[in-house]
């Protein structure tokens, strides 16, 4: 596990922070201004402000935007005049299908701006317009079909397009609250994990965390404050995590940490962390001045291996229930499931596939 930080970036048009804007009159502090106040804008740095904008986002950038298959709306940028799509971990475009091989082709931006697609060998071929090729030029729109049920769409898109487009995807993919992962973007992550695991035999460790008595913490101190403890949980949960793992808000109070290749015993150290790090914490009440909050988790574990349990549905379910063996058991501690244990149903509408 390392610590790679957490990413506290906000969003455009804060109040509040003292912003200015200039008006006919020079500079104007937005933050002293009533609310139903309107500031008027030079128009001659109104016409200089969209030339500028203008040249920057005027250009086309060559990217792929994920179209059927798992991460649908993710974009990856082509800025390399080689870039890998497979499923292997060293692939730029990393796609999770299992009909997807490890380096299954390639794209090569031409100094000229051409851009080129090669099949690299791949077992189920490489598909542009419905056509198998072995090589071919790509033209805006293309749609490039790789293993079983992955689809991408080639376009060629300017600046200010393409960052709305990979905002939305953000969007659709994070919390709001915590900012990181969310439950559908973790559901799509688990079935291709899982169908991975059990083609090649390895180790998947779910962890499920649910926060002690998080119901006081939003009666005594206030919903504001309850959001507030989520947020610094997740900080802390993320800073943990290696750079395979997935974090997700599962629900409510509730996170999940799908850790790849880790067997037994290493998700036992791995959730005794967990647990001791959410303890240790310290975190200050701004409502209360000089005044702070410790909490405390019961974390669940189960572990794909050899097998069993036989699906993702399984594993997730025994993940479930043995964490609220942990809260039946006293909270604040670690439990962790067993072949012995029986599998209990799964805890939400989450269903079978065919791919795990």
């Amino acid at each position: 596990m390392r610590d790679d930080g957490d990413d506290e970036r906000g969003g455009p048009g804060q109040r509040g922070a003292g912003t200015r804007r200039r008006s006919l009159d020079g500079m104007v502090e937005l933050d002293r201004l009533p609310d139903d106040a309107t500031v008027v804008t030079n128009l001659d740095e109104l016409s200089r402000r969209v030339g500028d904008a203008a040249a920057t986002s005027d250009a086309l950038h060559p990217h792929l935007i994920v179209i059927a298959g798992n991460n649908v709306g993710k974009y990856f940028r082509l800025d390399r005049p080689t870039v890998y799509l497979g499923r292997g971990e060293t692939c730029e475009v990393m796609i999770q299908d299992t009909g997807v091989s490890r380096k299954h082709a390639r794209v090569l931006l031409d100094p000229t701006g051409e851009v080129w697609l090669e099949d690299l060998d791949s077992t189920n071929g490489t598909f542009v317009e419905n056509h198998r090729i072995e090589r071919r030029l790509l033209r805006d729109g293309d749609k490039i079909q790789l293993g079983r049920t992955t689809i991408i769409k080639f376009s060629l898109t300017d600046a200010t397009e393409l960052r709305f487009a990979e905002q939305m995807y953000v969007s659709a993919t994070h919390d709001g609250l915590t900012r990181i992962n969310n439950r559908k973007f973790f559901d799509e992550q688990f079935l291709a994990e899982f169908a991975f695991a059990a083609r090649h035999r390895l180790p998947l460790s779910v962890l499920m965390i649910d926060l002690d008595h998080f119901k006081q913490v939003n009666d005594t101190h206030g919903h504001q404050t309850g959001d507030h403890v989520l947020r610094v949980v997740a900080r802390t949960l993320a800073r943990m995590l290696r750079t395979e793992d997935l974090l997700a808000r599962y629900g409510g109070e509730e996170f999940v940490i799908l850790a790849r290749g880790i067997d037994k015993s290493g998700a036992a150290v791995v959730g005794e962390r967990v647990r001791s790090t959410i303890e240790s914490l310290l975190i200050p009440l701004s409502s209360e001045p000089g005044g702070a909050l410790r909490i405390t988790v019961s974390v669940g574990i189960a572990t794909f291996a050899d097998g069993v349990p036989a699906s993702r549905v399984a594993l997730l379910a025994a993940a479930d229930a043995t964490m609220y063996r942990a809260k039946r058991n006293g909270r604040n501690r670690v439990e962790q499931w067993s072949e012995t244990d029986p599998v209990t149903a799964p805890p939400s509408n989450l269903s079978e596939d065919t791919n795990a």
